[in-house]
């Protein structure tokens, strides 16, 4: 995280490079991939998919890391309470 550790010829060519923030549409087939790929049953998935959807389009969700994030939090919150 420092930059001043960075090699200056590493720097130069990574400096210029930007990633953008993904669209809201492909967040959310993100979302559909993650949940279907942990084998999520279709009552948690939809309980995950209520919560995590609006934060998206209310843009407080803009990356794939917190998606994983809240999705697994959510997940975990659920079934901590079925046992």
């Amino acid at each position: 995280n420092r930059i001043d550790l960075v090699d200056k010829a590493l720097f130069s060519r990574l400096y210029t490079i930007e990633v953008g923030i993904p669209e809201k549409e492909d967040l959310i087939m993100f979302l559909n991939f993650i949940l279907n790929d942990w084998g999520v049953p279709n009552s948690i998935k939809s309980k995950i998919e209520e919560i995590v959807r609006p934060m998206i389009y209310a843009n407080q969700i803009n990356d794939l890391r917190r998606i994983l994030q809240k999705s697994a939090d959510i997940f975990f919150e659920i079934i901590s309470e079925v046992e």
